[in-house]
């Protein structure tokens, strides 16, 4: 048996709906695949459990919630590349904005103005981050790390606990 994608299916556009085209595919072959139907729901339940791990975290610190201060790097759909298009990253915004933090989105990569028209979301340059209470880096990047804001104690105010 042989499978193919779409003829107008395309890496950069289509990436985040593999699974699901996978699961039609599937489906339509007379195919029951829980194990990528399973993957998918894991997937799209993965920025709520950050979200609230983040909260948690901050909770265990003994961090007052209404003056927390979050920021959240890397709001690309993948490292290394503008395109925040099906990022995960907006979704964990989304879900710590609930919560009413003081919240701000971090990335030198990402496309600004693409996340604003996309997910309403603004920038915060790297050099802005000061006295923060927690600093979720959602994944890895040339210009997103310690030594690129200064080493912990340049972030994080000294009598804060880190989570």
């Amino acid at each position: 048996m042989r499978w193919a994608l779409p003829r107008d299916w395309s890496a950069d556009t289509a990436s985040a709906s593999i699974p699901t085209t996978f699961i039609y595919e599937a489906q339509n072959l007379g195919f029951h695949s829980e194990l990528i139907e399973t993957g998918r729901r894991i997937n799209d339940r993965m920025s709520s459990y950050v979200a609230n791990a983040v909260v948690r975290g901050l909770m265990r610190a003994q961090v007052n919630l209404a003056t927390a201060r979050v920021y959240l790097m890397g709001m690309t759909f993948k490292e290394n590349c503008p395109d925040v298009r099906n990022s995960r990253a907006a979704d964990v915004y989304r879900a710590l904005s609930d919560y009413r933090l003081n919240l701000w989105a971090v990335d030198p990569q990402a496309d600004a103005e693409d996340l604003r028209r996309t997910y309403d979301i603004g920038l915060t340059p790297l050099t802005e981050i000061r006295d923060a209470d927690c600093i979720d880096l959602s994944r890895p990047a040339r210009g997103i790390s310690p030594a690129d804001m200064g080493g912990p104690e340049a972030v994080f105010p000294l009598q804060t606990a880190r989570v």
